[in-house]
């Protein structure tokens, strides 16, 4: 018989809960994400903003800074695929604050959360084309990153505010920031470089390259290229939709302040 994916995952999301009334938080706690995931779809937000209230109740009950920001990591998660991007934003701020407590205090439940919510408010401020205050957010996510000896998302970190310069038209530190990207990208496994984010930060850096610096430091980035991907790398770096890597979109006037 087929395997109905979508079943499985709800079935498994219902596990240990059924129908009785002794259900334990912790599984009504699984289902409500569930439910609030579900409404990221609809056209209705007021039923997902019931939703996410809903979830954050029981993050209360179930009590412990660490349930709350993993509530409010989901709600800021799913304003945000529902474009309530607002909310999303709010969410994300009360989230990061709380994370940040939780770092503070050496929770391991801390970081992970933090840095979801990191990339949450700084994608809002994208979509709003704040990109000074989205830059702040990602060169603070890599530089906690490194702190932490997170590999990937020191790579991300650089690689999207050195995106966000080049789009504010200042090439040369768009190129030092994905040379960075490049270089946390390097302590990743070559077959996780070679299918990740980090073909975007080459193809970006090798363009950058060509406008800021000179033949030689070509030359050296492609012997690191070749290094870091392997002998095809510049086929990797043809690949259909990696010319989307350096497209540049307009900025305001405002922004080259």
């Amino acid at each position: 018989p087929r395997l109905d994916m979508v079943a499985a995952i709800k079935n498994d999301m219902d596990k240990d809960g059924g129908n009785s009334d002794t259900v334990s938080i912790s599984a009504r706690f699984r289902r409500q994400i569930r439910k609030v995931m579900d409404c990221t779809t609809q056209q209705d937000t007021g039923v997902l903003h019931q939703e996410i209230s809903l979830l954050l109740s029981l993050c209360k009950k179930m009590g412990g800074a660490a349930h709350a920001v993993a509530g409010l990591m989901i709600a800021a998660q799913a304003c945000f695929m529902a474009r309530e991007n607002d909310k999303s934003a709010g969410y994300a701020d009360k989230a990061i604050r709380q994370s940040r407590q939780l770092m503070d205090a050496h929770d391991p439940a801390g970081y992970p959360t933090w840095k979801s919510c990191v990339m949450i408010k700084a994608a809002v401020l994208v979509g709003k084309k704040k990109r000074r205050p989205a830059i702040a957010l990602y060169e603070g996510l890599a530089h906690e990153a490194a702190s932490r000896a997170d590999a990937f998302m020191i790579m991300e970190g650089y690689r999207l505010s050195g995106h966000l310069y080049y789009e504010l038209g200042q090439p040369g530190t768009a190129f030092e920031n994905l040379l960075l990207a490049l270089t946390g990208g390097s302590y990743l496994e070559q077959e996780v470089r070679r299918q990740s984010t980090f073909l975007h930060a080459a193809r970006m850096a090798l363009h950058l390259c060509k406008k800021t610096r000179g033949e030689d430091d070509g030359k050296i980035l492609q012997e690191r290229l070749q290094e870091w991907l392997g002998n095809d790398w510049a086929s990797l770096l043809q690949a259909e939709g990696m010319d989307k890597a350096t497209v540049r979109r307009k900025s305001t006037l405002f922004e080259f302040n």
